[in-house]
């Protein structure tokens, strides 16, 4: 399933959709948040493309059907695990740095910065792990702690902090006009 469906065009729309249809608030709401998913998703599927060293299948379903569904730069360049393995670490840091992110904008950040706790020392030893186990067992692990508490940590911590998400964003938005200057 992973940079199939979840990393198809067809994917995007269809959990986007899904994310509209199941969010509350009012419509204008709903469909930002659904847009956010989607350029999110879609953001993301553009750095697997380029960043991974491996492809995503992109027009998934139509393969099934005997057509190419694919993209994939990298076809053909034997990438050493070491390499993939360390961007499998990256996911921690990563996380770690959005979640710091996040305390800017937090009222009672102590939570975040329980998590924060773990993602940091789980990037330590993700980067160790890397340079000491193969691939498949790299994998193995690395996915196994992903799908436990990399994924949702973020996650939780996005739902839970909309409204100072969106607070940060305004004022991101307005610093950047005061740099700007007065439009002509």
């Amino acid at each position: 399933m992973h940079r199939s469906f979840t990393h198809s065009i067809l994917g995007i729309l269809v959990i986007s959709a899904l994310v509209y249809r199941f969010s509350k608030g009012e419509q204008e709401e709903r469909w930002a948040l659904a847009a956010g998913i989607g350029y999110g998703m879609f953001a993301h599927c553009f750095a697997d493309i380029f960043f991974w060293f491996s492809g995503i299948k992109a027009f998934w379903p139509v393969g099934f059907f005997g057509l190419p569904d694919s993209i994939n730069i990298w076809a053909g360049l034997n990438v050493p695990g070491l390499v993939t393995n360390i961007l499998g670490a990256m996911d921690y840091l990563a996380a770690a740095l959005y979640l710091l992110f996040l305390t800017k904008g937090a009222k009672r950040p102590g939570w975040l910065r329980g998590m924060l706790l773990v993602q940091w020392p789980l990037f330590v030893l993700f980067l160790a792990l890397a340079f000491f186990l193969e691939k498949g067992l790299f994998d193995l692990v690395h996915y196994a702690v992903f799908i436990l508490f990399l994924l949702p940590a973020p996650l939780y911590a996005t739902v839970k902090m909309r409204s100072a998400i969106e607070e940060l964003a305004l004022e991101e938005r307005g610093q950047a006009q005061e740099t700007s200057g007065p439009s002509a």
